[in-house]
């Protein structure tokens, strides 16, 4: 008798766990496993604003004001949108929505100041996967949000902007990117094998004075 309900129970086993798979994706079973979640959901981002405080609203749910480092995030492409806390000079300011794509085992970061009228300034980091690669190289890709802009990597000749896939030996870097009318913006990277760092940088314009 055992014998033949054993086969019952195998069977029940399989047609069960078949439908819960059909109508729950596999990711949303595999992330609610304890140690399979921190292998991967291992992503983090650090977001900081300069001189102020803002709000923080991570694909739409709330994350407190910054400066924060934000763990155990899944891989995957988010909208982080800053709002600024009204300080007491009553100025306005709008939002700043970024895309950041996060990738497991990676750190990105957010650091930027809102100024009015729709005036950022700073630089966003994050890291995509590049092709495998049979040396220790790894790549990066710059963009700035005006136009002529140029970047200088460990004080070497300046280059326009933007560039993409640029190849360069895993390491830490000096980045400095300027545009004639603009303040600099000047920040370390760690260049990572088989790995694409994106670099977006937003540009402060010098105050006019007589």
């Amino acid at each position: 008798m055992k014998k033949a309900v054993l086969p019952i129970i195998i069977f029940l086993l399989f047609i069960g766990i078949t439908i819960l798979f059909i109508f729950v994706p596999p990711a949303a079973i595999i992330n609610k496993l304890p140690f399979i979640n921190k292998l991967t959901n291992n992503a983090t981002l650090i977001v900081n604003t300069i001189n102020s405080k803002a709000n923080i609203t991570i694909n739409e749910k709330d994350y407190g004001t910054t400066n924060q480092k934000i763990s155990d995030l899944a891989e995957g492409i988010y909208s982080i949108k800053l709002d600024r806390i009204a300080d007491s000079t009553n100025v306005f300011y709008d939002s700043a929505t970024f895309t950041v794509e996060l990738t497991n085992n990676t750190e990105a970061i957010i650091n930027i100041e809102i100024g009015p009228d729709n005036i950022i300034s700073g630089y966003l980091l994050y890291y995509t996967k590049a092709p495998k690669s049979l040396d220790d190289n790894g790549y990066i890709t710059v963009t700035a949000d005006k136009k002529d802009a140029s970047i200088s990597i460990e004080s070497q000749q300046s280059e326009a902007l933007p560039i993409q896939g640029k190849k360069l030996s895993s390491g830490e870097y000096n980045i400095v990117i300027s545009k004639d009318g603009y303040e600099s913006v000047e920040f370390p990277v760690i260049v990572r094998k088989d790995l694409n760092l994106n670099i977006n940088a937003y540009l402060f314009p010098i105050p006019w004075t007589e």
